[in-house]
């Protein structure tokens, strides 16, 4: 960058990795690295920073990790960051970078950097909104091994959060990560039952170390594409309680099927 200077020199701020806004493993990474992004960014700019470079390692399947939310969060932080004065480099590499990743990454990224050095407008970039699927079109995990401990029809939030607390009380979940999922748990079936279309349905698998709720609706599922990756003022709107259980939960699933709308939440 400068050569035979230091960074502070240069005027250059290195931050160290616990500054760096990396996400527990514990949460939906890709909404929660975006928040903590967004809170990062903002102090830097607190203190005067005129400009922020950032390099952004990504997970994917190549590293052991699921890649459907973080294809989305490579959509999204296109716009997600538009109020900073941010400039930001995703590297890959190719030997083990899965080929439909790579092709997603070549769907977010409006510049592609070559090995010398240069920067290319990428042809192939899709605006978020166009890149995102339909909710039918997203993609969903497949089947819990077994059929749900319970299952009930037309749940009240009260009821959500009776039965959420009994399957977790048989499990080694910690006593605040299990209450922060019964209240996201409770918070979706309150916005399939306010923004959705019955009949709703609230299905739970318990297991040793985690437990799955799914909470289906039969309306179509919300406008916004962006809808829990991003928070949103709109305090009636469907997105608070998705964005919430973006920020509690280890995953999260929204899709589409011929049952209605589904959210699918792990703790």
């Amino acid at each position: 960058m400068c050569p035979g200077s230091t960074l502070d020199e240069c005027g250059v701020r290195a931050s160290p990795p616990r500054d760096a806004a990396s996400a527990p493993t514990t949460t939906c990474a890709g909404a929660t690295t975006t928040r903590r992004y967004r809170e990062l960014f903002a102090r830097y700019v607190e203190q005067g920073v005129s400009q922020i470079r950032v390099v952004g390692d990504v997970p994917h399947p190549g590293v052991g990790e699921p890649w459907d939310w973080w294809a989305r969060y490579e959509a999204v932080v296109n716009h997600a960051y538009d109020d900073f004065p941010l400039w930001g480099l995703c590297p890959y590499d190719v030997r083990i970078t899965p080929e439909h990743v790579l092709a997603d990454v070549a769907r977010t990224h409006p510049h592609v950097a070559t090995p010398d050095g240069g920067h290319l407008d990428n042809d192939g970039y899709r605006d978020p909104a166009g890149f995102l699927p339909t909710w039918r079109d997203a993609p969903r995990p497949g089947p819990e091994p077994g059929p749900p401990s319970a299952e009930l029809v037309g749940p009240t939030a009260a009821d959500a959060r009776r039965v959420v607390r009994a399957a977790l009380a048989g499990t080694g979940i910690d006593a605040d990560r299990a209450e922060d999922f019964v209240m996201a748990v409770s918070e979706a079936v309150t916005n399939a039952s306010v923004h959705g279309k019955p009949p709703v349905r609230l299905r739970i698998w318990p297991g040793d170390d985690r437990v799955v709720a799914t909470v289906t609706d039969g309306g179509e599922g919300p406008v916004d594409p962006f809808a829990g990756l991003l928070a949103t003022a709109e305090t009636r709107s469907a997105g608070v309680g998705l964005w919430m259980a973006h920020q509690i939960c280890r995953h999260v699933s929204l899709y589409r099927d011929e049952e209605g709308f589904t959210v699918r939440l792990v703790c």
